[in-house]
C-alpha cells in the first residue's frame, strides 16, 4: 500500500540529486577534525543561507547538524550557489536532504549530496 500523497509532494516534482565538493573546509576546521570526520560520515547537514557576505551574495553555508551540531563546515562552491541561492530564495527549489558523504584528509576537502525536489509551475 502507498501512501497518500501530500499537498506539498504535489508542489514539487521528483526527488532529484546533486554532489559536489565543500568550499573551504581548511579554513573552517581543524585537520583533527577532517581526521575524525571521515569515521563519522555519512553526517546530515544544513544549509544556511548567507546573502550578506561581503564576497558573495549568494553564499550558502553548510553546517553539520550531527556529531558536532551546528559547526561550520564551509561553503557550497560558488558556482553551484550562484545557481542554488535564487531558487532557494524564491522557494523554486526544496532541500530534502543534505549530507557530507565523503572526507579526504589528504586534500582537506569532503563531498556532500543534496537532495532536492523543484516546484511545479
Amino acid at each position: 500500500m502507498s501512501a497518500k500523497p501530500t499537498k506539498k509532494h504535489r508542489e514539487y516534482g521528483e526527488q532529484k540529486t546533486m554532489q559536489f565538493s565543500v568550499a573551504g573546509m581548511a579554513y573552517h576546521v581543524t585537520p583533527a577534525i577532517i581526521e575524525r570526520l571521515k569515521d563519522e560520515v555519512p553526517i546530515p547537514c544544513r544549509f544556511q543561507r548567507e546573502p550578506e557576505n561581503q564576497h558573495d551574495e549568494n553564499a550558502i553555508q553548510i553546517h553539520l547538524d550531527r556529531w558536532r551540531p551546528g559547526l561550520m563546515i564551509g561553503y557550497v562552491p560558488r558556482d553551484v550557489a550562484a545557481k542554488l541561492a535564487p531558487l532557494l530564495d524564491f522557494g523554486t527549489i526544496q532541500i530534502s536532504s543534505v549530507f557530507l558523504v565523503k572526507v579526504h584528509p589528504s586534500t582537506s576537502g569532503g563531498d556532500l549530496v543534496i537532495g532536492f525536489r523543484k516546484k511545479i509551475s
